[in-house]
């Protein structure tokens, strides 16, 4: 799955040896010249000493859900909506765009806009990976990611435009993304997605069910 430069930390240890560790990642990057530092930790916020760190972080919830037996895609979204898949550098302008509107002002534009164009170029150069635009009216009002690897699809970076939540857009590109993932042959269908979004609850809606969760800490340089 394709993630910005991260430290994944998987093993349980204490809290000092953790703090030490995300220190020194944090120490790489600035010796990098880089403006951010990433770890994903996997296991819940509750196991992390950020108390010890020397660096505040922002910090994210991420949770894991798999679809279970019930399974409602009648649900209804927003008929007057389009979905497309990013496979040209168009539509690599317009995810471009739409990530300086979600993000600009909460992670800078210089990372948004290289983030949105290093993902684009994944997309559009085939794979694993396909990235998916919800249009209305022209303008981009939502994204999300489709890993299929085998008959397993990932669900991942699904956001909507805040001020366009509730409007039928996330239902109807969740709706599309699993239809594409079934299509393909996929077996198991799971999304993963920051505990504090409103997406968490359309999933829930849709009859999926929580399995797991880790921690995502941004730490800007």
């Amino acid at each position: 799955m394709y993630d910005h430069n991260f430290t994944y930390i998987e093993n349980r240890m204490s809290d000092r040896k953790l703090s030490m560790l995300i220190e020194r990642e944090i120490a790489f990057r600035e010796a990098e010249h880089q403006i951010f530092c990433k770890i994903s930790y996997g296991l819940s916020l509750s196991d992390l000493p950020t108390s010890l760190l020397l660096h505040s972080p922002a910090v994210d919830r991420l949770g894991f859900y798999t679809l279970g037996t019930s399974f409602y895609m009648d649900r209804k979204g927003n008929d007057n909506c389009s979905i497309l898949r990013i496979d040209s550098m168009q539509r690599v302008k317009d995810n471009v765009a739409y990530d300086l509107r979600l993000d600009q002002e909460r992670l800078g534009e210089e990372f948004c806009r290289r983030r949105a164009v290093e993902r684009g170029n994944v997309y559009v150069n085939g794979g694993d990976l396909d990235g998916y635009i919800c249009y209305h009216g022209g303008a981009p009002v939502g994204t999300c990611e489709l890993f299929l690897h085998n008959d397993v699809a990932k669900i991942d970076n699904f956001t909507v435009l805040p001020c366009e939540q509730r409007k039928g857009y996330g239902t109807s590109l969740l709706k599309h993304l699993i239809c594409s993932a079934l299509e393909k042959g996929a077996k198991t269908v799971y999304p993963v997605t920051d505990e504090d979004d409103t997406a968490k609850e359309m999933y829930l809606k849709f009859g999926f069910e929580k399995t797991d969760e880790s921690t995502e800490l941004l730490f800007m340089l």
